[in-house]
């Protein structure tokens, strides 16, 4: 596989990375061909270890083109990182919208509400599990919240696996994921910054409502967004409450799956949009 890419790299015209698993000596011989180098960037190296970030600040100097996966991220990285701004632009994730022509489930529950990311500090799911909690006290409800993602003592895994109203699955195949979406009636994503969020397109796309961060890149694409759909504080338990018991009454799917472009937001448009960028530079 290794051997592969450094065959590429010497046939190609432009070095296309996406995301930081590269190895250093592929973009040493890269530079030393003089190759183009695009940088698709799908998030901060700071969330992900110091490894990655030595490898995000050595990539950045050096790279011709960095294309951040949504508007918004990109507006983000570019207050962080001032010095790269002028060869920054926005490459919109594309979706796969062939995966998801499967019919949706006749038996959806209502009361089932979906969170990924498991207990990670950015994703945020311990205050909404603690905001679903307090709901079900105060109205006697029965809400219930799956949790998806890798269970770790070191995060918030343990104080959101002992709320009475969560179960806590851990990871699972794709597709099961999928299942679930077109089988649940809510899914939060409540992250302090989502690059993009793919999983918020895949569960509107599944059936299921939606209430997203403020700071999520996905929710370039959707065109009628509205105040109700969005979380601004991730910290705030009562405004997080206020929006999922608004959204219980008020279903939002339809609104925002009829709102996506579907052919603006192909992975057949972002490649397009891609290659022209690769002539650009």
């Amino acid at each position: 596989m290794r051997a592969e890419c450094v065959f590429k790299i010497v046939w190609c015209q432009v070095v296309i990375l996406s995301a930081l698993g590269h190895k250093r000596y592929e973009i040493c011989l890269a530079r030393l061909l003089k190759k183009k180098i695009i940088y698709i960037m799908h998030g901060f190296a700071q969330d992900d270890g110091p490894e990655v970030c030595r490898r995000e600040a050595e990539l950045l100097p050096i790279t011709d083109k960095i294309l951040c996966v949504s508007s918004l991220f990109c507006k983000l990285a570019k207050e962080k990182f001032p010095e790269y701004a002028g060869k920054m632009d926005v490459l919109t994730n594309g979706i796969s919208w062939e995966e998801f022509e499967e019919s949706q489930c006749r038996m959806r529950d209502r009361n089932e509400i979906v969170l990924v990311g498991g207990g990670r500090l950015i994703k945020q799911n311990l205050n909404v599990c603690k905001a679903v909690q307090e709901i079900n006290r105060e109205h006697n409800l029965n809400l219930h919240i799956c949790v998806y993602g890798k269970y770790t003592d070191k995060d918030e895994s343990p104080d959101i696996k002992k709320i009475t109203c969560v179960t806590f699955h851990g990871l699972i195949p794709h597709s099961d994921l999928l299942a679930k979406y077109r089988q649940s009636g809510l899914f939060i994503q409540n992250s302090i910054i989502e690059s993009f969020g793919l999983a918020v397109i895949e569960a509107i796309a599944c059936g299921c409502d939606i209430l997203a961060g403020e700071k999520t890149g996905a929710t370039d694409i959707i065109g009628d967004l509205r105040n109700e759909d969005i979380i601004h504080d991730y910290a705030n338990i009562s405004e997080i409450k206020r929006k999922i018991e608004y959204v219980l009454k008020h279903p939002n799917n339809d609104r925002l799956i009829n709102s996506i472009d579907k052919e603006k937001t192909s992975w057949q448009c972002t490649v397009n949009k891609l290659i022209e960028y690769a002539k650009t530079i």
